[in-house]
């Protein structure tokens, strides 16, 4: 069961009337306590004429004038002498300092109990400071609502960080990793021309500038997905054919398709809607290439645009060997392969669908990936904020 958890005002609030309610009952029972003890006192040391006249008196009996004027006098004795004044002054002194004293033990109590979370997250915050991103925050008990948030929000940055580290010294070994085979290559045979070991050719040529475009590729991908990243790139929206924008993506690839003799099927409905066409040119153009590097031996593609009353879809389906629900998510990671697909023999630069997916984002979409439904392969949809010009046509097959 979980315990219920108090704000920072009620519980304050809390505190400082316990406080008070308590300073106000020390000093109700001290002094009915010190008035009980003098009546005790007093009656104790009464005569035992005077202690029958006090008991007619209770029991509502008939006493003489001169008894009861008796007993007025000895009372008025005890009660205005000087002693009882000491006493009552003492006690009064004594109540203060113990009322004083819970007052403190009290407010160091709440105190405690309140600043435990906060002391807590200092130290955390000390010890990333010195580099420990693995420190375990611990649960505080007795906190309120708003140093649990302080505490949880505290864990999500911490994660954050420790991610970010990891993910920066992934980058950094991927990056060296992705550079070394191409600068590899180009050192040899620049080294290999210069000692005279090989001799210029085109195809040498051709292999170098490839190289070349290779690293190319590399920078402008990590280029795009930094500024998409810090919000530096920001589409620039202007109302599209969506349509019309993938038919020149597919004419443009339709060699390479034709060469790996990869069968392309569309199905479009006409969807108007305000995005960066060069950024949607660039996201469907890495779908596509993905398909045809790790699903070619399907050697079937079909490229499909629907819309709902929110979203505009733009789906790549191919009939390649398909995706591990694992992987789902890690396929859109910086630099991640596939185990089928882990080294450059696909010439995948391992960016293509992180830059699709941060372009999708920098929309306000998203982009899906799931197995095909009805047969082997894989599905990547490109989900985007539908802003429609005109209306949804009939489903045409082209």
């Amino acid at each position: 069961m979980t315990r219920r958890r108090w704000k920072l005002r009620t519980q304050l609030s809390l505190s400082m009337i316990f406080m008070a309610l308590t300073v106000l009952g020390v000093f109700i029972i001290g002094m009915a306590a010190f008035y009980l003890f003098l009546q005790d006192l007093w009656l104790a040391n009464l005569s035992a004429a005077h202690r029958t006249t006090l008991d007619a008196l209770i029991n509502n009996e008939s006493v003489s004038p001169d008894a009861l004027t008796t007993l007025i006098a000895a009372f008025s004795l005890y009660w205005g002498g000087g002693e009882y004044a000491l006493a009552e002054l003492a006690a009064l002194i004594a109540l203060i300092a113990l009322a004083v004293l819970s007052s403190v033990v009290i407010g160091l109590l709440a105190a405690r109990r309140l600043s435990a979370p906060i002391e807590t997250v200092t130290r955390a915050a000390l010890e990333i400071a010195g580099g420990n991103l693995t420190l375990e925050i611990p649960d505080s008990a007795g906190g309120v609502l708003e140093t649990e948030d302080l505490l949880s929000g505290f864990r999500v940055m911490t994660k954050g960080l420790e991610q970010a580290e990891r993910e920066a010294n992934d980058s950094a070994a991927a990056i060296a990793h992705e550079l070394r085979t191409p600068l590899t290559i180009l050192r040899g045979r620049l080294q290999g021309l210069g000692d005279g070991v090989f001799t210029p050719s085109k195809d040498m040529t051709d292999g170098l500038i490839a190289q070349v475009d290779t690293l190319s590729r590399i920078v402008d991908e990590l280029d795009l997905l930094s500024r998409l990243s810090a919000g530096q790139l920001v589409p620039q929206v202007i109302e599209i054919d969506l349509v019309e924008e993938v038919k020149r993506v597919i004419t443009t690839m339709r060699p390479d398709l034709d060469r790996l003799e990869m069968k392309l099927e569309t199905s479009f409905v006409p969807v108007f809607l305000q995005a960066d066409p060069v950024r949607l040119r660039q996201a469907l153009t890495a779908l596509i290439d993905n398909a045809m590097r790790y699903a070619a031996s399907g050697q079937y593609i079909k490229v499909v645009i629907h819309a709902d009353d929110t979203f505009a879809y733009l789906r790549v389906v191919d009939h390649g060997p398909g995706i591990d629900p694992a992987d789902s998510e890690k396929i859109f990671d910086r630099w991640w392969r596939a185990d089928s697909s882990r080294n450059r023999a696909a010439g995948g630069t391992g960016l293509g669908l992180s830059v699709v997916r941060a372009i999708a984002r920098a929309h306000g979409g998203d982009v899906i990936a799931q197995n095909n439904q009805t047969c082997t392969g894989a599905e990547l949809a490109l989900k985007l904020p539908l802003h429609r010009a005109g209306g949804v046509a009939e489903q045409a097959e082209i």
